[in-house]
């Protein structure tokens, strides 16, 4: 019998460690700029998909965001937002699955927590992205109903910017919906979306990341519903 191994995809369809092959060829195949390996330990599986193989440039980088972050909320206007969203996803939270998020929204007086719970088992095959999806709609939703003309969305899969801009094909329920709100809500708000890298500490993602994972145990929403939470 073969060793087990473990498939890390850190750049696919759903980013993940996954104990087959073909679950994972699943995530990559026909994915553009798709980044996979296999590992006999699943420590080293874990190292490669938070991008610890290369810790020097992880730190650069980490420096570096965070400081652009920093000057970006300094010069926040008051009909500006800044948010930063991550979306969870748990196969068993108390024997049913889940997928949630987490959002942290900045504005130039105070700073806001998001988060929600879902159960729709239409969207349960996208895990956290789906979470992350509700999580950019709801963020947008609080930015129009606080009286905000801009909000820039700080997000880690790819598919957040692509789908709403039709630069990838939205051909499920889930993401042809979020194409569509992102158009229907272009009409209210200005929208600008900046990339960072999953799991890579910074600042306010890895914030956005714990509140997703701690949403999954709050009492489950229909989605789009807004659940905050002022600090």
């Amino acid at each position: 019998m073969g060793k087990k191994k473990y498939y890390a995809v850190r750049v696919g369809e759903v980013p993940g460690i996954y104990l087959t092959w073909d679950d994972a060829k699943e995530q990559v195949q026909g994915y553009s700029g798709g980044q996979y390996k296999s590992f006999e330990n699943i420590l080293d599986a874990e190292k490669y998909l938070l991008g610890e193989d290369n810790k020097d440039e992880k730190k650069d980088y980490i420096e570096m965001v965070n400081n652009e972050i920093k000057k970006e909320i300094e010069k926040l206007g008051p009909d500006q937002v800044i948010a930063f969203v991550d979306g969870s996803y748990s196969s068993d939270v108390e024997g049913e699955e889940r997928y949630g998020y987490g959002a942290v929204l900045i504005t130039k007086e105070s700073e806001t927590c998001l988060s929600g719970s879902y159960d729709k088992m239409d969207y349960m095959t996208s895990r956290n992205v789906a979470g992350e999806i509700e999580g950019v709609k709801n963020a947008i939703l609080w930015a129009i109903e606080n009286k905000k003309k801009e909000i820039i969305v700080y997000y880690d899969y790819e598919g957040i910017e692509k789908w709403a801009k039709k630069q990838w094909k939205a051909n499920k329920e889930l993401t042809l919906g979020y194409r569509n709100f992102y158009g229907e809500k272009l009409k209210l708000i200005k929208v600008d979306f900046r990339h960072v890298k999953a799991h890579s500490g910074i600042y306010y993602n890895e914030k956005a990341d714990e509140l997703a994972k701690k949403s999954l145990y709050l009492p489950v929403e229909k989605p789009s519903v807004v659940h905050t939470t002022l600090e």
